[in-house]
């Protein structure tokens, strides 16, 4: 068996993956310009392709098709998922923090979490739609798959879920709650209920229903 060894630079941020086929982005400890890298994998071979860039990434979300990254110049970029060149969307400037997370909306939307900030971005505009003032720093975000619900985690172990009632509607929030004693580390929707798992720095694992009073179920329970 033949083990190949690909290198890259930065810690990385953000990974997907379709079949055979996965991207990824990383962030310099120095804040350094790193590469957008596309690792081909089979049975026969793998390959590990880097396009570079002008930034570091600090987040990354995506589909079948394309992939949306948040560079720390302050600019959102998209590419095609396969292979070609990133490219920036439009004027949008998001400098002023750190971009933490990202999610697909219904309605060919994108979220934009920033510690104090979440903004909704219309991905035909290239242009903010709706923006939501956090009180406390937040720290990771998920989506649903039909893009109607999205979630945030913050420092203080709350959860909030916002919910649109119409693919086209605007988001609103639909319920917060203390989920976790201490930071919300992870969030993930489930694919066929309208629930999403949660993990913290408490180290424990909830899966908790999005739609009305946040209702933690341990997951864990001695795996914690």
């Amino acid at each position: 068996m033949l083990n190949l060894i690909h290198l890259y630079r930065g810690q990385i941020r953000g990974l997907l993956s379709q079949g055979a086929q996965t991207v990824f982005i990383t962030k310099h400890p120095e804040n350094q310009a790193t590469e957008l890298y596309r690792l081909t994998t089979s049975t026969e071979y793998t390959s590990l392709k880097n396009e570079p860039l002008p930034c570091s990434a600090s987040a990354l979300t995506g589909n079948a098709e394309y992939i949306w990254f948040a560079g720390s110049d302050g600019k959102l970029y998209s590419a095609a998922f396969q292979e070609g060149k990133a490219k920036a969307l439009g004027d949008l400037d998001f400098s002023q923090s750190e971009v933490l997370a990202l999610a697909l909306l219904a309605h060919n939307r994108l979220a934009v979490l920033q510690a104090k900030q979440i903004s909704i971005i219309d991905l035909k505009k290239h242009s903010i739609s709706q923006t939501f003032d956090n009180a406390d720093a937040a720290t990771t975000l998920a989506a649903s798959p039909d893009g109607l619900w999205f979630a945030v985690g913050f420092r203080k172990g709350t959860v909030a879920v916002y919910h649109a009632e119409t693919a086209d509607g605007e988001f609103a929030l639909s319920s917060e709650g203390a989920v976790h004693q201490g930071q919300v580390t992870a969030l993930l929707f489930a694919q066929n209920e309208l629930q999403f798992y949660s993990a913290g720095a408490d180290k424990k694992l909830f899966l908790t229903h999005a739609r009305g009073t946040l209702q933690p179920l341990d997951k864990g329970k001695s795996s914690n």
